[in-house]
């Protein structure tokens, strides 16, 4: 009968519809897994570190330049001095020239906001910034809490100071300026005058330390330090080059952001429903990887019987 023949036709071509299928599997599934490989290993390998290495270039060139700025602000025309003591503050001090400026502007912002010149509040600031250095060194601290420290020297603070072996009472600064030939009281010091009075005492307190990093800077620890504030020069060095591209990629982006902000609710949902969509290209491999694999995994016999019955509602449907 009709039906009969249609059904061995139906029959005939399954099966090679399922012994076709199965190569297809087979082929499918290798192309999902190498798909998937080269997705995870783009993305692990090449996409996430470039992008985690360029992110952290852009932020130190960044916070680069908001140390110049703040130390052209601090030091006005001194400020060139104090650049230029940044340059070198790596090898001599373990200090890289960003941290250098930024710990240079806090201290000249304190000087100068006590009423010191900036010329003067200049050569203070890069001499606690090398103290700071040769601190670290000495004390085996971290920069930053040497730096703390110092800070003393304009707050009138002696907790931290302490840490570092330097007691700055008031008893001791008298009898040090006593020792120095100031006969002046220290209650009627102007405020510059009590600055310089205590730098130089900590300075003096402090001069087993002075030059300490230079003296041991063969050593693994002052090396470690020379190696990581290489590491940040050549970050802003490379960020310097990625900065304006990056300024830009946000200018565009504050441009689309205020666009869709002017679009209507209903287009700025279409609007987010293909963004959930849009993927970039290894997890859009990863993906298309996975469903390979799951196409891979559909049985022949379910496509031969599919077909079976479309063709029996196509016989019907005569």
């Amino acid at each position: 009968s009709v039906f009969q023949r249609t059904a061995r036709n139906v029959a005939v071509a399954g099966n090679k519809i399922g012994r076709s299928f199965d190569k297809i599997k087979i082929k499918m599934s290798s192309l999902g897994k190498s798909s998937k490989d080269l997705g995870q290993k783009m993305f692990l390998r090449m996409t996430l570190p470039i992008a985690l290495l360029g992110g952290s270039f852009i932020k130190a060139a960044s916070d680069y330049e908001e140390s110049i700025n703040k130390v052209d602000v601090a030091f006005g025309s001194a400020s060139k001095n104090v650049k230029k003591f940044a340059k070198s503050a790596g090898k001599n001090f373990g200090i890289d020239r960003g941290a250098a400026l930024d710990m240079a502007a806090l201290f000249g912002d304190m000087g100068t906001g006590m009423g010191m010149a900036q010329g003067k509040a200049a050569i203070l600031a890069t001499s606690l910034v090398g103290l700071s250095g040769d601190l670290a060194s000495f004390k085996n601290i971290r920069v930053d809490q040497a730096t703390t420290a110092l800070s003393s020297i304009f707050n009138g603070e002696t907790e931290s100071l302490k840490k570092l072996g330097v007691v700055m009472t008031e008893t001791n600064l008298k009898e040090f300026a006593l020792s120095k030939g100031i006969t002046k009281k220290i209650k009627q010091m102007g405020q510059v005058e009590k600055i310089m009075l205590r730098y130089k005492f900590v300075m003096e307190m402090s001069k087993n330390s002075v030059g300490d990093f230079m003296r041991t800077q063969a050593g693994f620890a002052n090396q470690t330090r020379i190696l990581h504030s290489r590491f940040k020069d050549l970050s802003i060095t490379l960020g310097t080059v990625l900065l304006p591209y990056a300024t830009k990629l946000v200018n565009k982006l504050i441009t689309m952001v205020e666009k869709f902000q002017a679009l209507s609710p209903q287009t700025q949902k279409l609007i987010l429903i293909f963004a959930a969509l849009a993927a970039i290209l290894p997890p859009l491999l990863i993906s298309l990887g996975l469903m390979a694999i799951a196409v891979g995994a559909i049985s022949a016999p379910m496509v031969i019987i599919s077909a079976a019955i479309l063709s029996l509602i196509y016989i019907v449907k005569e």
